[in-house]
């Protein structure tokens, strides 16, 4: 086999992982982090409750609430919720009274996020093992709206290509070989991971690969695996 000089170019305005080795997920349109006064309605009847919640970045849930508002005789926690876009969701076990606890009442409640950040929907639950339903709006404390991700035309991206003796590589001028490679980033959009990838003639375009979009102000780095 005949000696093989080559070397790996990156072209890019900025540089990103691998289109197949992850992609972006989805972000919530609102943090809902803070306290709240709800109004749950059943029968015509509202029900002030104090809500307090908690939101990480993928949106996910947890807090904690009671009634009436100011004085949680009957308490309640959290045990699975999400924020996704506009709706937030929750589904929550009864801590206190005992009428509320034995048997084990747990409330279900969806709703959706209006543009000025209050919220409103509607809510069930299993009280004494009946099958409640009513509305709910919030009363006081409001979401606050998260800055969009990046669009596309502040996405970067890079190519890498396989060079031998100063010319894109060929099946011919590479033997069929393969090359190994090794990356690892840091982007906005994604976050931090590593990955690895081939240069081979069974590339898309022989020997080449391109990468997914990525936020500008990204860092990326690759080197083939000897």
């Amino acid at each position: 086999m005949k000696k093989l000089f080559s070397l790996f170019i990156g072209v890019a305005t900025l540089v990103a992982p691998l289109a197949f080795t992850g992609s972006a997920l989805a972000a919530p349109n609102w943090d809902t982090t803070g306290s709240y006064v709800v109004d749950f309605n059943y029968l015509g009847t509202d029900s002030p409750h104090d809500v307090n919640l908690t939101q990480d970045g993928a949106g996910d849930l947890t807090g904690n609430g009671g009634s009436p508002a100011g004085a949680n005789t009957y308490t309640w926690v959290i045990t699975s919720g999400d924020v996704d876009g506009d709706t937030i969701s929750y589904v929550a076990d009864y801590t206190a009274t005992p009428d509320a606890v034995t048997p084990q009442t747990t409330m279900n409640v969806d709703g959706v996020i209006a543009t000025d950040g209050s919220m409103s929907g509607t809510w069930t639950d299993n009280y004494q093992g009946e099958e409640r339903a009513g509305t709910w709006h919030s009363t006081s404390g409001t979401a606050s709206e998260i800055e969009a991700v990046p669009v596309d035309d502040e996405m970067v991206t890079v190519t890498i290509m396989k060079f031998i003796n100063g010319s894109q590589a060929t099946d011919e001028s590479a033997d069929s070989a393969d090359f190994p490679m090794n990356s690892s980033w840091t982007a906005d959009n994604i976050g931090a991971g590593s990955g690895s990838y081939t240069l081979s003639e069974t590339n898309d375009v022989a020997y080449q690969a391109e990468t997914t979009d990525m936020s500008k102000g990204a860092n990326y780095s690759t080197h083939e695996d000897l």
